[in-house]
């Protein structure tokens, strides 16, 4: 999934993987919060956004791990929780669903953008941007 209108010239690209287990999330927000550094000034926000989408990815059959990727700029980063499966999220049901749902909506009121990608050949992701700052020389 490429990323949305990035005019950045300093984007970095940063990697992890965690075991499908509910230990990995408390790793995730730790990674997230690193990668973020204090200067973005949404550092919390950032953690949270984190830790729910970890949780979320915890929630649907996967191979056993998780991927994060960070994409981070001078002026906004992305979050992206990939796992392998049926390339698909699920809705959830019952108890899971509602949830799954209260998850998804604490990304939705954080982030500026979020969405998920999957493809039939079982990789999923759910992402989620944040911007702290408008690019120089935008109005």
């Amino acid at each position: 999934m490429p990323l949305a209108s990035w005019d950045d010239v300093d984007v970095l690209e940063y990697h992890a993987v965690f075991p499908a287990t509910p230990e990995a999330v408390g790793a995730v927000r730790a990674y997230a919060r690193a990668v973020a550094g204090g200067s973005c000034g949404r550092a919390d926000e950032i953690e949270l956004i984190a830790s729910e989408l970890a949780s979320c990815a915890l929630g649907r059959p996967a191979d056993g791990a998780l991927g994060l990727t960070v994409w981070r700029g001078p002026t906004r980063l992305r979050l992206e929780i990939g796992t392998c499966g049926t390339g698909w999220w699920p809705v959830g049901d019952g108890t899971d669903g509602s949830e799954h749902a209260c998850r998804l909506t604490i990304v939705s009121e954080l982030a500026d953008r979020f969405g998920h990608y999957g493809t039939d050949g079982g990789a999923a992701a759910l992402w989620a941007e944040m911007i702290w700052a408008e690019p120089s020389g935008s109005e």
